[in-house]
C-alpha cells in the first residue's frame, strides 16, 4: 500500500508540473485569481511553506498569521472535471480525500507550497 501511495503521489506531482498554468484550474476549487491571506492559524503559530505539495517536503519558510498579498499560482490535485470523471472510482475517491496544496507567490517573488485550508481571500 505504501508503494502505491508513493507512486500515486509521484504521479500527481508529475501531472501538476507538466501542465501549463493556463490549464491548471483544479476541478472543485475556487478561481485562483486575486490576492489571498493566511487564515486559521493561531496568532502564536505560523504557516509552513514547503518545497513541494505535502508534509513530506521540507519547510523552506514560515508565514505569520494573517500574512497578506499572496498569489495562488496553481493548486493540487490539478485535474480537470472531464479528466476526473474518466478516472477509476478508486482514484477519484483518493483524490477527493486528499488535502489541497497551493503553490503561492509572495510580493517578494518567493514561492512555495501551503495547505489550501489555511488560505482565504483578502
Amino acid at each position: 500500500m505504501k508503494k502505491l501511495a508513493k507512486i500515486t503521489t509521484a504521479t500527481l506531482i508529475a501531472l501538476t508540473l507538466t501542465m501549463s498554468v493556463s490549464e491548471a484550474r483544479p476541478w472543485g476549487q475556487r478561481h485562483l485569481t486575486g490576492l489571498w491571506q493566511v487564515s486559521g492559524v493561531d496568532r502564536h503559530d505560523h504557516l509552513n511553506v514547503r518545497a513541494g505539495p505535502g508534509v513530506r517536503f521540507p519547510v523552506i519558510r514560515e508565514l505569520r498569521p494573517r500574512a497578506r498579498n499572496l498569489e495562488k499560482i496553481v493548486c493540487t490535485p490539478t485535474v480537470k472535471r472531464r479528466q476526473f470523471f474518466n478516472l477509476s472510482p478508486r482514484i477519484r475517491e483518493m483524490l477527493t480525500g486528499m488535502p489541497t496544496w497551493c503553490l503561492i507567490k509572495r510580493n517578494d517573488n518567493q514561492i512555495g507550497w501551503v495547505n489550501a485550508r489555511y488560505l482565504s481571500r483578502w
